[in-house]
């Protein structure tokens, strides 16, 4: 809109009506500048804290439609386990005859296994919603809002049980599974890393004389209601949230087509600030990058040694929760950040032992033996290389950090992990 305004001309007679009516004008066409300017921003503003805040809406809820998908899928694979190992069981005489994808598929189903978490555990989406204050605070309906909240406490819920309850408890566990392949041969390995087919047959051999394993068989019906009732009340949710965001499949489609493994290449000013790794439930890592490339890093983990307890013959295994502070410095080599620690740095801020899990025989000789612990991994801590490189992009929203990382196998051959990290700080304090 252009408005022309006729200035007062102050040089030439002017009667008192006639210079106020001047001014008067001239006030009028500044204050009709201001307003259409500052009403035209407020607007924009408006415009684009209502996408940001639907776009927030969309992620949720296509988050929380994976999250279904997933579980579905987990008890898919659940209950054709349970088939499979249930039928070993059964018939223990056949198992000379079985296939190897039935043995492989018995050994996973009762192995425990701490090394990762299912695909819905993973809280990226839920750690940007929650921690976009300025979306949340503008959330035109709360309902929704709470429906989300509701939804992601339900996974943390189930990821509980998986990890505590007796039902969700494998047979044969983490220690044992490492105590026993310690005990194996080179040849009892295929070129994969994983057990031959004669070390499986020994390994569930084992396994099926133990009452836990029919224990576990039959706590099956109970693990699959478990997964139905968690799906059954997210699908409800997630229901309710499409109703009242008015959130159509051809809106999740078009946020697929946008969003879904779309990365954009990563700035240094957009690196600044502080990232979250979560590599196990217990273990996180903070990474704070500053702008004048020093980083920081904190890392809050619980270690496991496995101990040898001479006397009983067996390996136990030993929790050392500990923290530590690292300091060096980052930069940004084209699409790959490469992080540089000095260990003169190296802090232990805080370090325990845990011998919660030594037999009663053992308890007595243990004592004193905590500072022993603690030094060993301190030291170690202190020789181990903390310094690494990994190519890095953002996702679309800017608030998740895409990690490709390279890792060699056992085997001398490399291959690609990507992870990622959760910004957590945005400014650099």
């Amino acid at each position: 809109m252009n408005a022309k305004f006729k200035m007062p001309k102050f040089g030439r007679n002017l009667t008192l009506k006639g210079s106020f009516k001047e001014l008067l004008m001239t006030f009028l066409g500044t204050t009709i500048s201001i307003v259409l300017t500052f009403g035209t921003s407020a607007l924009l503003d408006n415009r684009e804290k209502a996408a940001q805040q639907r776009q927030t809406a969309i992620m949720s809820v296509y988050d929380i439609d994976e999250i279904i998908r997933m579980l579905k899928e987990d008890l898919e694979k659940e209950t054709a386990f349970s088939e499979v190992t249930y039928y070993l069981f059964t018939h223990q005489e056949e198992l000379d005859s079985i296939s190897s994808d039935s043995l492989k598929m018995a050994v996973a189903y009762l192995v425990e296994d701490v090394t990762t978490q299912p695909k819905w555990a993973d809280d990226s989406k839920e750690k940007a919603f929650s921690g976009n204050i300025e979306v949340r605070e503008n959330m035109t309906y709360t309902q929704f809002y709470d429906n989300v909240r509701e939804s992601y406490r339900l996974r943390r819920e189930l990821l509980g049980c998986i990890e505590k309850d007796i039902e969700f408890s494998r047979p044969i566990s983490d220690a044992d599974y490492r105590q026993f392949i310690q005990q194996l041969d080179f040849g009892d390995f295929d070129t994969d890393g994983n057990l031959s087919e004669n070390a499986s047959r020994s390994l569930l051999r084992r396994a099926f004389q133990q009452n836990t394993t029919g224990l576990y068989l039959r706590y099956f019906f109970k693990r699959r209601e478990a997964y139905s009732y968690y799906i059954s009340h997210l699908v409800h949710l997630n229901r309710e949230n499409k109703f009242m965001a008015d959130i159509t499949d051809d809106d999740l489609a078009e946020y697929v087509k946008k969003n879904v493994d779309k990365t954009m290449p990563a700035t240094a000013q957009q690196l600044i600030g502080t990232w979250e790794y979560q590599l196990l439930d217990n273990d996180v890592f903070h990474y704070k990058l500053k702008k004048d490339q020093t980083v920081e890093l904190i890392c809050d983990a619980v270690n496991k040694l496995d101990l040898y307890l001479q006397d009983e013959e067996m390996y136990v295994p030993i929790l050392v929760p500990t923290s530590t502070r690292l300091k060096g410095h980052w930069r940004l080599d084209g699409d790959s950040l490469k992080l540089d620690f000095d260990n003169k740095t190296l802090e232990i801020l805080s370090i325990d032992v845990d011998f919660s899990k030594l037999p009663k025989s053992a308890l007595e000789r243990s004592k004193g033996q905590k500072e022993g612990v603690k030094d060993m991994f301190i030291q170690v801590s202190k020789q181990k290389d903390w310094s690494s490189s990994f190519k890095v992009s953002f996702d679309l929203s800017g608030q998740i950090m895409v990690c490709d990382v390279q890792d060699t196998t056992l085997w001398g051959t490399t291959k690609t992990i990507t992870t990622q990290m959760v910004r957590v700080e945005t400014a650099d304090k």
